[in-house]
């Protein structure tokens, strides 16, 4: 699950840490890192809340004291892409890499400065232990994402070393 806040009522290991970017149409690409300040005054298409991804954005710009110029409003991933093609603003996604997404209309993935993450995490219950099988299966799949992640070198996401914080944020 990706996460901006840590909820209380779970057990967690966190794996790696996805930046933002925005993304914007090519012909308002600069390619380039964009700064905060400069993301809160272009127009923006970003989810409702509840989201995790506006959620970071939210926060990150109240500490700021910075007000985005949200223009658009959209829940699902590929109408706000849809938005972003037809010109009417910008979006923060937390992908580095648009390779998988047909056409050459999109501009590459500006990193937001400062950064702004979204946490990904295995949870689980924090009321009841894990069984020695899903503690396994926990394992197994968290070398799978860290290796799939090292292999891929994907775009803005910072690995956390699962074992040093599992202690710490285990509840």
């Amino acid at each position: 699950v990706l996460e901006d806040e840590f909820a209380p009522t779970f057990a967690r290991t966190p794996l790696f840490r996805q930046r933002l970017f925005l993304i914007r149409h090519r012909a308002a690409s600069k390619g380039t890192p964009v700064q905060l300040a400069d993301l809160a005054s272009m127009p923006l298409i970003l989810p409702p809340a509840p989201n995790m991804t506006r959620t970071a954005l939210d926060r990150a710009f109240a500490a700021a004291s910075l007000s985005p110029n949200i223009v658009m409003e959209v829940d699902v991933v590929a109408n706000i892409i849809t938005a972003v093609r037809a010109g009417v603003g910008g979006s923060v996604l937390p992908r580095g890499d648009l390779s998988d997404m047909s056409g050459d209309d999109l501009g590459e993935p500006e990193a937001i400065e400062p950064p702004v993450f979204l946490t990904c995490s295995i949870i689980s219950s924090g009321n009841f232990p894990l069984t020695n099988a899903a503690a396994a299966v926990r394992d197994l799949f968290t070398r799978f994402v860290e290796t799939t992640l090292h292999q891929t070198q994907a775009p803005g996401v910072e690995w956390i070393n699962a074992a040093q914080v599992n202690s710490r944020t285990s509840r």
